[in-house]
């Protein structure tokens, strides 16, 4: 639940460190508030889900001994995958297809098959 949000990918280290340890730390007071919300618990995590970690807050998972080597090397994987659709998205825009919908879906599967990334619709 914590994966770096587009949002979040410019923001300071230091920041995100403290927010993510300010979540974990204080789960107990919010537990139960909301709908969902235990699966914000740190032994919830999926260090290797879909979304790619802030360097502030692997530096807390890594302090708090729960970011692992398999963590880092498919975080590495997912952001060189985000760099690949960004540039392919930047190719695109300046072709200015007609087409915008059908031209990314084929210029996005043929930059993740390029990259060696898995395409998975």
């Amino acid at each position: 639940a914590y994966p770096v949000l587009l949002a979040m990918a410019d923001q300071d280290d230091d920041l995100v460190y403290n927010m993510t340890k300010a979540m974990v730390e204080l789960f107990p007071e919010y537990d139960g508030n909301a709908p969902g919300i235990s699966g914000w618990a740190l032994d919830k995590q999926d260090f290797t889900w879909v979304a790619p970690y802030h360097e502030g807050a692997i530096r807390y998972f890594e302090e708090r001994g729960v970011w692992s080597e398999e963590a880092q090397k498919h975080n590495d994987m997912l952001l060189a995958r985000q760099a690949a659709l960004k540039a392919a998205w930047d190719e695109l825009k300046a072709e200015d297809p007609e087409n915008w919908e059908a031209a990314w879906d084929a210029k996005r599967r043929e930059a993740l098959k390029a990259g060696g990334f898995a395409v998975v619709f």
